[in-house]
This record gives structure tokens, C-alpha cells and sequence, in this order.
């Protein structure tokens, strides 16, 4: 867990934040501690800034539809 900027994980962390696009995070971690398993921590560029996003929300927007969201990933 790590970053510098107001949307990194760990910002958002330090300032109390214990669910971070849609993922509940355990209370205790450290800085640059590995996280208990790998996550999806997607944002959406908005006017002014980076904006951390939801599974729920990236479909509630329009962004994906729920079946692409579910879509397994290929490797390039």
C-alpha cells in the first residue's frame, strides 16, 4: 500500500479511509506494507482530478456494463 497523491490508497489510508473502491481494508496497515490480496483499484479522469471508482459505480455510470465489467482479462 503506497502513493502520494490526494487519490493513491495510501493517502487515502492515512487519513482514515477503510474502504477504498468498494474494498474494505484492514485497520493497522503500514505504509508500503503489502495488501492481504491483489485489488482493483480503478479511478476516472474528471475535470480537475483523478477520481477513485467502484466496481457498483463504473456500471451505475455507464462506464462498462456489468458483463464486460465480469469479463475474464487476456493477456496481451
Amino acid at each position: 500500500m503506497t502513493g502520494s497523491t490526494d487519490t493513491s490508497i495510501w493517502t487515502q489510508y492515512s487519513k482514515g479511509v477503510r474502504t477504498y473502491c468498494g474494498h474494505a481494508l484492514p485497520e493497522g496497515m503500514k505504509k508500503n506494507q503489502a495488501l492481504p490480496s491483489n485489488i482493483v483499484t480503478p479511478t476516472t479522469k474528471e475535470k480537475t482530478h483523478d477520481r477513485p471508482i467502484t466496481a457498483k459505480e463504473i456500471v451505475a455510470e455507464g462506464w462498462l456494463t456489468p458483463e464486460q465489467w465480469t469479463l475474464p482479462q487476456r493477456s496481451a
